[in-house]
């Protein structure tokens, strides 16, 4: 498995990293860490050469001060890729890492065209000061919008923070839908301790009632026939339903429980995942048009924004 991490030397960023100790990543993993130095326009290499320095002399002091805190945030982008490589080579040895810095944009650094594209993006809650989490806010949301795979903002639980051995706990959010059943493959596919805890939550809202209007068109309904489905009402269908989901996940040898929830999916999973200390909410994304992005921030960038653990939106590109 990729993955980019997005590093600036913040409390939140340290925390994204420590964060994914409980969140099933194989051994093998290959992590690229990423620091930004946010200036514009970029310094081009050609102004190092013996005519651009003669030049020099004769630009305004502006122009100067300009360039060497470009120079400046350069070097401190260096140091912090270095020092979140380090962090993470510390924390997952087996992991294969590296680090890279751009200048520029940090959301465009994270999500922009690579040689090999990551399979997740990990991103921090916020950067150190109060100016900077308006910023790094924008940055996290950007990417979680426009990014062509799936984005983790990695948080790190009171109960991690502490270094208690808990269970992993994870909430998953479905709708009936493909991308949810994408979210659930992605928790099924991990490497998680034997200990670990799964809740399959589907909020009963009209959009999930849009489901149960035609359940066969559902992701998690293939299985299962017209007839099978005509004496049920929407309820009992979304119980079994989601527990068709949870006997998925037990057959990967996770404990996993299952609840139909009524309210809006924005306002539940977040509550849930609070009350049940959960380490991540798992849910899926919705494509990148217009509308899609509409209908899909609606839930995840709000979830995402509002947890106070890891959101992870799954996304797979076709």
């Amino acid at each position: 498995m990729r993955i980019a991490i997005g590093y600036d030397g913040s409390e939140s960023s340290k925390d994204a990293i420590l964060a994914l100790g409980r969140a099933g990543l194989p051994n093998d993993t290959e992590a690229r860490v990423v620091s930004v130095a946010d200036v514009w326009p970029v310094v081009p290499e050609s102004s190092d050469n013996h005519a651009s320095l003669a030049s020099n002399l004769h630009q305004a002091l502006a122009v100067k001060q300009a360039r060497a805190l470009a120079a400046q945030a350069r070097a401190e982008a260096e140091s912090h890729a270095s020092e979140g490589a380090q962090l993470v080579r510390s924390e997952f040895p087996t992991w294969k890492v590296s680090d890279t810095v751009y200048a520029g944009s940090p959301a465009l650094a994270l999500i922009g065209p690579t040689e090999e594209q990551p399979d997740l993006i990990v991103v921090g809650e916020r950067g150190r000061s109060a100016l900077q989490r308006l910023v790094l806010g924008s940055v996290s949301q950007s990417v979680l919008t426009h990014a062509l795979c799936s984005v983790r903002i990695s948080r790190r639980t009171n109960i991690a923070a502490t270094g208690i051995q808990a269970p992993v706990r994870i909430i998953i959010g479905v709708d009936g839908s493909k991308e949810a059943a994408l979210a659930v493959s992605a928790v099924a596919g991990r490497t998680w301790p034997a200990s670990t805890e799964v809740k399959v939550i589907a909020a009963m809202d009209l959009k999930f009632w849009s489901f149960l209007a035609n359940p066969t068109a559902a992701a998690w309904a293939a299985a299962w026939s017209p007839n099978d489905l005509r004496d049920e009402d929407g309820g009992s269908w979304a119980s079994h339903a989601v527990e068709a989901v949870a006997e998925e996940l037990r057959s990967t040898g996770l404990s996993v429980t299952a609840s139909v929830e009524e309210g809006d999916p924005k306002h539940v999973l977040v509550q849930e995942a609070e009350k049940w200390s959960a380490d991540c909410i798992f849910v899926g994304a919705r494509g990148h048009s217009g509308m899609k992005r509409i209908l899909l921030g609606s839930v995840s960038a709000s979830v995402a924004a509002r947890a106070h653990c890891s959101v992870e939106v799954v996304r797979q590109e076709h």
